[in-house]
């Protein structure tokens, strides 16, 4: 369902970082992603590692369309997915 970056392609990293510290772009339980559906952004907090490169969040929004709803997907719905279908990591 989601759509899988090009291999080769990285994750693009939002965070905040300071001179000097180590820059960690690892994948921690609790920050937000961004998946994709053809053009749709699926917006997902609260993520967890399930398992070797597998995930599971809450659905916070849909961008650029704003609905409730789509393609079958709910906001505040728990959804799983891969490590290959993260296209943005927000680290809080």
């Amino acid at each position: 369902m989601f759509t899988e970056r090009e291999p080769g392609q990285p994750i693009v990293y939002v965070r905040s970082h300071s001179p000097g510290n180590i820059l960690d772009d690892s994948i921690n339980d609790g920050n937000s992603v961004e998946l994709r559906i053809e053009n749709e952004r699926v917006l997902v907090r609260d993520i967890e590692s399930t398992s070797n490169n597998n995930y599971k969040g809450i659905i916070y929004g849909f961008e650029p369309s704003f609905l409730t709803e789509f393609k079958g997907l709910k906001l505040d719905e728990v959804i799983t997915f891969g490590e290959r279908h993260i296209f943005c990591y927000v680290k809080k």
